[in-house]
């Protein structure tokens, strides 16, 4: 797995950030979920990174259908924590666009803490109504 060690490689030089984390950050899929398929020493899926983002608001931001998925299926990720702006894995999905993940940590319920308010004032609802996420609104509404 050379790919994943070079992903290791650059994991040194940023506090905190995992294999897993830096490979949604630079928006390797298949690189992540080869990590995903590793033991949880490699992958470590609730750490954190030196901004408070896990791996699954990562995946979320860049809409890394199959990463984020993924993480949910195993009860990875830590769906409602937030990072240092205050944003959520939901908020980050929804100000990004991506509704597929979305919707996946809508059927958490509250778990993902829908009605969270970032730094900047607004929550999920806010950045989904600016997407035209239809679906998306329409379950937040009902949580």
């Amino acid at each position: 797995m050379q790919h994943g060690h070079a992903v290791c490689g650059v994991e040194a030089a940023r506090p905190g950030c995992t294999a897993l984390i830096w490979a949604c950050v630079k928006d390797m899929e298949s690189v992540a979920l080869k990590l995903l398929q590793s033991g949880p020493d490699v992958r470590k899926p609730d750490q954190v990174n030196m901004w408070s983002s896990t791996a699954l608001m990562w995946a979320c931001k860049r809409g890394l259908n199959a990463v984020g998925l993924r993480l949910l299926e195993l009860g990875l990720g830590k769906p409602g924590s937030f990072n240092h702006e205050g944003n959520t894995a939901l908020i980050m999905a929804c100000e990004s666009g991506h509704e597929t993940l979305a919707l996946q940590l809508l059927k958490l319920g509250r778990q993902c803490t829908p009605h969270h308010v970032n730094k900047a004032g607004k929550c999920a609802l806010s950045y989904a109504h600016e997407n035209d996420m239809h679906a998306v609104v329409a379950r937040i509404q009902t949580l």
